[in-house]
């Protein structure tokens, strides 16, 4: 398993590295390995046909990498499964390079190695909680996007693009012109608010108006849940109906004032677990002139100002 390659610089810096390294014939049989192999591979390698070691569901793909190599394209690169000797099942990343003679007839090919388990294993716990992640947003109804620093590019799943009011197939996950479709009186804010985000500088958190593709205004939530590899991930929600809750909460309440200033009345809140009373700014003095001797100032039911009603 010897040999003057370890004379070899590249050779050697294969080795100081812990690196596997070996070399093999037109017909991928094993002419040479290095020590490292044989750690992992065992003695008795020589000869052997190198995609003949590799798991049956890892073989065609790897020697059609290796048979693609060719002077103007001279080097792959592979990943596959490998049983140790130990019986565990490890993987591998190889960079393999073609040698040519002066006809461009292949020579022999050259390849270096590296154990890649426990980047596969993280690679894999990733994808796993990635699903999972999908799959809990997709009970929720939320949609997802993703935001890609460089590029500044936006890309949305279907059901973004379907709170949007764009259709998936038209829109390709991405949608032009994104600030053009903001609301004009959310645009400054919502600008302003993602350049902090974009730099690092602030959390994205934010509820703003956006027009679809048909011309209608919806209402979203949109919220940034990862922010790794050069990329920003979130979450939006159509928060139209709630938005439309409030704005007529909020008109009941300014025809209720109307009213009450209209009739000349004042309003109460009495919160029967606290004994907290709230009172409109007529309500003293309509009071105070219905009972003179009414002490109001100081009382607790009248300094005590709490919100909560009352439930039963």
């Amino acid at each position: 398993m010897t040999s003057d390659r370890s004379r070899d610089p590249a050779w050697a810096v294969a080795d100081a590295r812990r690196e596997m390294s070996c070399r093999f014939d037109p017909e991928l049989r094993l002419l040479w390995a290095d020590r490292h192999c044989a750690s992992v591979d065992g003695d008795d390698m020589i000869g052997l046909c190198f995609p003949e070691m590799l798991p049956p569901a890892d073989r065609a793909a790897n020697e059609a990498a290796i048979r693609a190599i060719v002077p103007d394209h001279p080097r792959t690169t592979t990943r596959h499964r490998f049983t140790a000797r130990d019986g565990r099942v490890t993987w591998q990343e190889w960079t393999i390079h073609g040698v040519f003679d002066a006809l461009g007839n292949i020579v022999e090919y050259h390849a270096l190695g590296r154990d890649v388990t426990s980047e596969m294993d993280d690679e894999e716990r990733r994808l796993a909680a990635e699903i999972r992640l999908r799959r809990a947003i997709a009970a929720t109804g939320l949609g997802t996007w993703e935001h890609t620093l460089s590029t500044k590019i936006d890309c949305f799943d279907a059901r973004a693009l379907e709170i949007l009011g764009f259709h998936a197939g038209g829109s390709s996950g991405h949608i032009p012109a994104w600030t053009e479709r903001v609301h004009p009186g959310d645009l400054d804010r919502v600008v302003a608010q993602w350049e902090k985000a974009a730099a690092g500088e602030g959390h994205w958190d934010c509820e703003y108006r956006v027009r679809t593709e048909s011309g209608a205004w919806v209402w979203i939530h949109s919220i940034a849940i990862d922010r790794s590899g050069g990329k920003i991930v979130g979450i939006l929600s159509d928060i139209s109906d709630r938005k439309r809750a409030e704005e007529r909460l909020r008109e009941s309440e300014r025809r209720l004032q109307f009213a009450l200033e209209a009739a000349d009345e004042g309003l109460w809140d009495f919160d029967v677990r606290s004994g907290g009373m709230e009172l409109s700014d007529r309500s003293p003095t309509c009071w105070v002139s219905a009972a003179p001797g009414l002490p109001m100032a100081g009382s607790p039911w009248c300094t005590r100002a709490i919100r909560l009603r009352s439930t039963r």
